[in-house]
């Protein structure tokens, strides 16, 4: 058989492996919004998005920030720890923590503090989200920085 034979035939009988497969979705009844959204599965309930900054300016003065911001309609208190971390002894350490909560579905936290040159450091921060009585979590951690 020439080659280009070969390849007609292979296509045909793709398309007869497949024609099953079209005639049973022209079948099936359409997909409404409201199946769509529950097929849509979030990955975090409260949280919708939590994120964590560094910034060393000229002066070795380092600024953390993090951010965290949970669903409008289910969320309804976070809480943010934000550290600032340096590594020394072959381990990250702590240097200083800053914290706060609220009562709402957003918030952002800042917080500065002077470093010494010839180290690396990186912000940590550890996110919650409530629902009444339930409780979700996300840690995120900014790239580090050479001083």
């Amino acid at each position: 058989m020439r080659p280009w034979k070969k390849v007609v035939v292979m296509g045909v009988a793709l398309c007869m492996l497949n024609a099953p497969l079209v005639i049973a979705a022209q079948n099936s009844p359409p997909i409404t919004t409201k199946a769509m959204s529950e097929l849509v599965l979030r990955r975090m309930q409260y949280i919708m998005s939590a994120d964590v900054h560094l910034n060393i300016d000229s002066n070795g003065k380092a600024t953390v920030t993090s951010q965290v911001v949970g669903y409008k309609e289910t969320t309804t208190k976070v809480d943010i720890v934000v550290s600032l971390q340096w590594y020394k002894n072959g381990r990250w350490q702590t240097m200083r923590d800053f914290s706060n909560a609220t009562n709402s579905y957003h918030l952002r936290v800042s917080g500065s503090q002077n470093v010494k040159r010839g180290y690396s450091y990186r912000a940590k921060s550890t996110v919650r989200a409530y629902s009444n009585a339930s409780v979700e979590r996300r840690t995120v951690t900014s790239k580090s920085r050479q001083y």
